[in-house]
């Protein structure tokens, strides 16, 4: 996609909220998760940060809406978010939006193949 291009070669903050944003009753270009997941696998990946950051503090309900009406990015690609937020000392951000996405009806959340290991230690013991 030509604007995915755009955003990892040239990032700046008015080109991701202009990407990200409603104009004139059209739909935005991309959605927020999507920029950010975009983002993140480029060195501009601050860019993603700073845009969560930004709807963040537009009060918690900002953010869960953006997330839940992302009709783009999956639960999946949101907890992947997450955790480039908490690796990149956005811990509060990144424990807000696990939590959004795990609040979902039919999102579960997965255990960490330790504490897998330890169920199953149970169940044969």
């Amino acid at each position: 996609d030509d604007y995915l291009f755009l955003l990892k070669k040239c990032p700046t903050a008015e080109l991701i909220n202009g990407l990200t944003q409603e104009w004139n009753g059209k739909p935005a270009a991309l959605s927020v998760g999507q920029a950010v997941l975009s983002l993140l696998c480029t060195d501009h990946k601050e860019y993603g940060f700073q845009l969560l950051e930004s709807i963040y503090q537009c009060g918690e309900a900002a953010l869960e809406q953006v997330i839940l009406n992302d009709v783009v990015c999956t639960p999946e690609g949101w907890v992947e978010i997450a955790e480039e937020c908490s690796n990149d000392d956005y811990r509060e951000l990144s424990e807000k939006i696990k939590s959004i996405v795990i609040s979902q009806d039919g999102v579960v959340e997965i255990l960490s193949k330790d504490e897998d290991a330890k169920m199953m230690e149970h169940v044969y013991m």
